[in-house]
C-alpha cells in the first residue's frame, strides 16, 4: 500500500501552518517529530523529505486544505511507491 497522510493529520497540518508555506510546513512537521501523542511518527518521518522537496521545488502553496491533502498524497504516493 502507497504511503498516505490520514485526514485527520491532513487538518491538523493545515490548521497548525498559518503560513501556508512550505517553509512553515517544514516547521509544523518537524514540532511533531518524535512526540508521545498527535501526528505518528512514522508519518512525520516520510513527511520531512517529502516537504522539503516540495519546498525547494517551486511548487505553490496550496489554497484549500483538500488541495493539500491532494499534494502531499500524490508526493507521498510518488516517493514511497511501494
Amino acid at each position: 500500500m502507497p504511503a498516505h497522510v490520514p485526514d485527520h493529520d491532513i487538518r491538523q497540518l493545515w490548521r497548525e501552518n498559518s503560513d501556508h508555506t512550505w517553509s512553515g510546513l517544514v516547521k509544523v512537521v518537524e514540532s511533531h517529530q518524535n512526540q508521545a501523542r498527535g501526528i505518528e511518527n512514522s508519518t512525520v518521518e516520510m513527511l520531512i523529505p517529502v516537504v522539503r522537496q516540495l519546498e525547494h521545488s517551486g511548487t505553490s502553496y496550496p489554497s484549500s486544505e483538500q488541495e493539500f491533502g491532494n499534494v502531499l498524497n500524490r508526493e507521498m504516493a510518488k516517493r514511497f511507491a511501494a
